[in-house]
């Protein structure tokens, strides 16, 4: 399945205030929405470009590529060894060929979407 059939199970949600969100599960979303408003701001946290698609990385002043936030979470232990351990293996199978120019779009794309579900199914 490439991207075109995955993104048929999401539903638009469009709000009287005017915002948007895409979701697969209505509910979830809204559970979600209330959870963060019970808890408030002072415990709300806001993690972006996780995995630099909207930025460039940034080098260390030690000269070292520093690790997106996506790697951060992976590698803190706050999903458990298990996790971390599956997201290191499917890290070291899978980053080379994200950054493999010679290979072909179209097997680069389901390798991605592959690496994705392996490690968010986790």
């Amino acid at each position: 399945g490439g991207l075109v059939p995955q993104y048929r199970k999401f539903e638009v949600v469009f709000e009287t205030d005017g915002t948007k969100a895409i979701t697969t599960d209505r509910n979830a979303l809204d559970r979600k929405i209330e959870s963060i408003i019970a808890d408030g701001v002072d415990r709300l946290q806001v993690i972006t470009d996780f995995d630099f698609t909207l930025t460039k990385f940034r080098i260390s002043t030690k000269g070292r590529r520093v690790s997106s936030s996506h790697a951060i979470l992976e590698r803190s232990g706050i999903f458990g060894a298990e996790f971390r351990d599956n997201a290191k293996r499917n890290f070291q199978k899978y980053y080379p060929m994200e950054v493999d120019a010679r290979l072909e779009f179209k097997s680069k794309l389901a390798a991605m979407e592959e690496w994705w579900g392996k490690t968010h199914a986790a």
